[in-house]
């Protein structure tokens, strides 16, 4: 869902997966962390991510309850650019 909010950009993407603990939450966007086995997972995407959204002036949260699933909220300001002749 995308929604546009006065001065920012809200983006929410939600799942129904299993969940994350507090102690996954709090390490989700380090680099290389990963709760997938050897192989099948780099830990780079979420700290890719948040990156990118904190490059851009915008913040990222999670928000997640055991065997409900998982949003991630992204607030992003909005750019305005002036048009030129």
């Amino acid at each position: 869902m995308v929604e546009p909010n006065g001065t920012s950009v809200k983006i929410s993407v939600t799942d129904n997966g299993p969940g994350m603990t507090e102690e996954v939450k709090k390490r989700a966007f380090e680099t290389f962390f990963t709760t997938k086995v050897n192989g099948k997972g780099t830990g780079l995407g979420l700290g890719i991510s948040q990156k990118i959204v904190q490059d851009h002036g915008g913040q990222i949260e999670i928000e997640s309850k055991i065997g409900e699933g998982t949003c991630f909220k992204i607030n992003i300001p909005e750019l305005i650019l002036e048009k030129t002749a």
